[in-house]
């Protein structure tokens, strides 16, 4: 009887899951999602806030790795508030992404990588390294992220 609950409560738990299957050879996908990643990241690496507005969807959720949630309108004004510390001269910074990989689900793609954050404010150095997960969403006809999460990883 305990063998038979088991095996009923996987097949309820892999019933949906088997409408999410992964799309394979799909590199024309994953390549224009990749372009979409990168393009994220050299809009933030040059405070470029149009190209950062329009590759965020309307709904998006930004989430770094101090736990806090933004949605769109209030990450984009405090990314505007640490370019203009960073043009001031207040605050210097680097960033540089590396390990990303993605995968591609229909109209849905999950990009994870490595980010690495290094500067200084006010002469004071800092570093930040974090795992990042982005989920793009294909909408009339462009890849849009919608999702961000940032996990921190201790520095030895």
């Amino acid at each position: 009887m305990k063998r038979f609950v088991v095996a009923a409560m996987l097949a309820l738990v892999a019933m949906p899951l088997s409408n999410c299957k992964r799309v394979h050879d799909n590199g024309d996908v994953e390549q224009a999602v990749m372009d979409a990643e990168h393009h994220w990241e050299e809009a933030l690496k040059q405070f470029d806030l149009k190209s950062l507005q329009s590759l965020l969807a309307e709904d998006d959720l930004q989430t770094d790795f101090r736990g806090e949630v933004n949605d769109k309108a209030s990450w984009l004004e405090g990314w505007k508030r640490v370019a203009a510390n960073v043009h001031s001269g207040e605050t210097q910074w680097e960033i540089s992404f590396d390990d990303e990989k993605v995968r591609v689900y229909g109209d849905v793609a999950i990009v994870t990588g490595r980010g690495t954050f290094k500067g200084q404010k006010k002469g004071v150095p800092w570093n930040h390294v974090i795992r990042f997960t982005n989920v793009w969403v294909k909408r009339q006809g462009a890849w849009q992220l919608v999702n961000y999460q940032a996990t921190p990883i201790e520095l030895q």
